[in-house]
């Protein structure tokens, strides 16, 4: 099974091909979320901003608006943590698609936001998936998220 590392870097290394053409733009686990609304601080292994980035008082390292957020388990505290975390990342109305990746197995969940402001939900189980995201030119290959050297 491929390491966090690899995982983070392939991650990140997918969503800057897969958007190349468009203006949105990737950030790896550096720069955080801040939900304004709650007045918390979060961490992803990446995230994308389709619009201009809006930082968290003057903090260039802590985004207001991501488009899109990729969250990694990689143990079952990790599990507990992401799961209590829906809420506020559902909470930002710029997110429009959350991606959470498990590190021990193959396993990738997609929630995208939906018209009637509720949140979809798709799970992946196999390497030979692809997660597609209608409103941005990105197909996401499980395999590739999952490949090792």
């Amino acid at each position: 099974m491929a390491k966090l590392e690899t995982i983070i870097s392939n991650t990140i290394s997918i969503l800057k091909a897969g958007l190349v053409t468009t203006d949105c733009q990737v950030n790896g686990p550096e720069v955080k979320i801040f939900v304004k609304e709650r007045g918390f601080y979060a961490d992803a292994c990446a995230s994308v901003i389709c619009a201009a980035p809006e930082f968290a008082h003057q903090d260039s390292a802590a985004i207001t608006n991501p488009f899109l957020v990729v969250l990694l388990i990689a143990s079952p505290v990790d599990r507990l943590e992401v799961s209590s975390l829906y809420g506020l990342y559902e909470s930002l109305n710029s997110l429009q698609h959350y991606i959470v990746i498990d590190e021990a197995r193959i396993y990738v969940e997609y929630h995208p936001r939906l018209a009637d402001n509720k949140w979809g939900y798709q799970a992946f189980y196999g390497v030979e998936e692809v997660i597609k995201i209608p409103s941005l030119p990105l197909e996401i290959s499980v395999a590739e998220i999952y490949k090792e050297g």
